[in-house]
């Protein structure tokens, strides 16, 4: 039997050993939970409202297919029968869509077959129509400058961009402003004969843009969409964007011939297909759709002011074009897209980089972290803040739409270039070792990287709706106009009769500032900055509503001076010029978006500013 000392030794001994295991047990514990969460797997995703925000359609993995709800969502309850996109890519096949492979996902996707070659827009700006108007120049209006010529070195220049430019051989400039003048003003057959022969070689091709922008539904769907293959939203093509602005452009020139040609009905035609064309755009599933929409309905707003103009509408046409302008949808909310759509390319890409792991990264362009990340903690932070945008589009517009939107970005800082990997990797050891955190500032960054400034959405919004309500006005008044005889003293005086009510200022919710003037009158929005700047406005040239354009911003053949009513060739290199005067008068920061009618005298074709500059010269002699 151990005597009682030697008992105690053994006993402490147990007792050490157990203590050291304890301890080593503790510590490698430790060591394994810090190893996990630095260096483990990544938790799986959770699919539930909190996370993915919707929880099906699911993929075979059992993650959420948003390529698939995107398109059920888009395409809706459009059919063969029913889907204005038939008809709109029947007329700009190849335009915007020229993939053979992405051709025949987009058939089997709408249920249609590929066009006719004769229903296919060609468009005026490209081959073979406008080395046609080039030809057609040099015969009809030669100039001593076509004769310097020389195709290969303009090459080297290209004909992407249009516009006069120093750069450009004077041919493709002249060419190029008769393709983009013919969207802007009323021409005749007589004038543009080869513009109006483009015209009629496309009549199938306006048909099918009619049918387009009457029908009920609006899916032109995406290769992306329709293939096979899992990608991310942010990946997505759209091609029929650009085709919308191609095919707008064709309405306009065509609106525009027969405005010339005093077919005042068939030209509103053209420019209603436009605007509804806009509207179908705006129905997409992007902010790009939208602005896409809003280019698209500006460019129909320029030649309805043209054709408000004409000496021949009449009260009725008028009036009806009023109504048919009144009924147009409402447009989406930028924020409700935002919430709604926006909300899922955020999580779609956090999506992405749980299912490819850490390399991913560097495929995103972001700073490689070693550490694991639980993706469900920047999930369910960004829909706490789509939540708050989606609330923020219900609040009303002013000043309490603005504030719940201040409190978006205070509360999320997704401005605020410190949340950042770089950031929180160099100066924050803490969310080393804490992956809800780390997980948290990682999710911002990706939201941070993918949201556009809120206040540059806004902006565009409430120019868009300035607009739109300009033009209105702008036909309600020459309602007025014709039926009085003459322009109201005050906007109130449209009401009942012609308007139901007079649109507010988007910016300020304030009426809109009209002043009646001598030979017609000057419209405006006071813009952001809330001040009334005359009409003025110092970005767009705008001086009392009147456009100033400047030597040095046309530097090739000048600008066109409304004050003076003349084209200017250039600056005085020894003093300002008359446009550089009025420019000085503009007041700093003015941003006032005017409208005023009678619009300024249209730029003269190419040919009528060689007639006088040659007049000129021969007089100096």
């Amino acid at each position: 039997m151990e005597s009682p000392d030697r008992e105690r030794k053994h006993r402490g001994k147990r007792l050490f050993f157990a203590i050291v295991l304890a301890t080593v047990a503790v510590v490698a514990g430790l060591l394994l939970t810090v190893g996990s969460l630095l260096f483990g797997p990544n938790p799986p995703i959770v699919v539930s409202k909190q996370t993915t925000y919707i929880t099906s359609p699911l993929r075979a993995d059992g993650s959420v297919d948003y390529e698939e709800w995107i398109r059920r969502k888009w395409r809706g309850d459009a059919t063969p029968e029913t889907n204005g996109a038939i008809p709109f890519w029947k007329a700009m096949w190849g335009i915007d869509l020229d993939d053979p492979a992405e051709q025949e996902l987009i058939c089997q996707e709408l249920g249609m077959e590929a066009p006719q070659p004769e229903e296919v827009l060609k468009p005026l700006e490209n081959s073979p129509w406008k080395e046609r108007v080039e030809d057609w120049l040099r015969t009809a209006h030669p100039k001593s400058e076509y004769s310097d010529f020389d195709e290969e070195a303009s090459s080297e220049y290209g004909t992407a961009g249009f516009g006069n430019s120093q750069f450009m051989p004077v041919l493709e400039s002249d060419r190029d402003a008769i393709v983009y003048q013919s969207i802007e003003r009323p021409w005749t057959r007589k004038e543009l004969p080869l513009a109006a022969e483009w015209v009629d070689a496309n009549e199938r091709a306006f048909e099918l843009l009619h049918q387009a922008a009457v029908a009920p539904h609006f899916y032109t769907s995406s290769p992306t969409l329709a293939n096979s293959e899992q990608e991310t939203l942010v990946e997505i093509l759209l091609p029929g964007l650009q085709g919308k602005r191609t095919a707008v452009r064709a309405l306009n020139r065509r609106s525009m011939m027969l405005l010339g040609e005093g077919q005042l009905e068939e030209s509103w035609e053209d420019l209603n297909a436009c605007y509804r064309l806009g509207r179908h755009v705006e129905n997409g599933i992007t902010l790009i759709h939208l602005f896409i929409g809003y280019a698209v309905e500006n460019m129909a707003n320029e030649c309805v002011y043209q054709l408000l103009e004409s000496e021949d509408l009449d009260a009725e046409l008028a009036r009806n074009i009023l109504s048919e302008y009144l009924s147009l949808t409402e447009m989406p909310e930028m924020l409700n897209v935002f919430a709604e759509y926006e909300r899922l390319y955020v999580l779609d890409t956090m999506s992405h980089l749980q299912h490819m792991g850490r390399e991913a990264f560097i495929e995103f362009d972001l700073p490689y972290i070693p550490f694991c990340v639980d993706w469900n903690v920047g999930m369910v932070d960004a829909n706490a803040l789509y939540d708050l945008i989606g609330a923020a589009a219900k609040a009303p517009r002013g000043l309490t739409r603005d504030r719940a939107l201040q409190k978006v970005q205070d509360r999320f800082g997704l401005i605020d270039n410190s949340v950042s990997i770089s950031n929180m990797r160099a100066n924050n050891i803490a969310t080393m070792f804490g992956r809800d955190k780390r997980s948290l500032l990682i999710g911002r960054e990706i939201m941070q990287s993918l949201l556009p400034s809120f206040g540059s959405m806004d902006n565009a919004e409430k120019k868009h709706l300035t607009q739109r309500s300009l033009t209105q006005l702008a036909i309600a008044l020459k309602v007025y106009q014709i039926e009085q005889g003459d322009y109201p003293e005050s906007l109130d005086k449209l009401v009942p009769d012609i308007l139901p009510k007079l649109p507010v200022d988007s910016y300020q919710l304030k009426p809109y500032v009209y002043r009646k003037t001598e030979d017609g009158y000057l419209l405006y929005s006071v813009g952001a900055n809330g001040l009334d700047d005359g009409g003025s406005n110092v970005e767009q040239n705008y001086l009392e509503g009147k456009t100033i354009k400047t030597a040095s911003e046309d530097s090739y053949y000048g600008g066109y001076d409304s004050e003076a009513g003349e084209w200017v060739e250039g600056s005085d290199p020894q003093g300002v010029s008359e446009a550089e005067k009025l420019l000085a008068k503009i007041p700093p920061g003015a941003d006032d978006l005017p409208l005023r009618m009678p619009l300024p005298a249209p730029e003269p074709w190419p040919w009528e500013r060689g007639q006088s500059e040659e007049a000129e010269t021969l007089e100096n002699r």
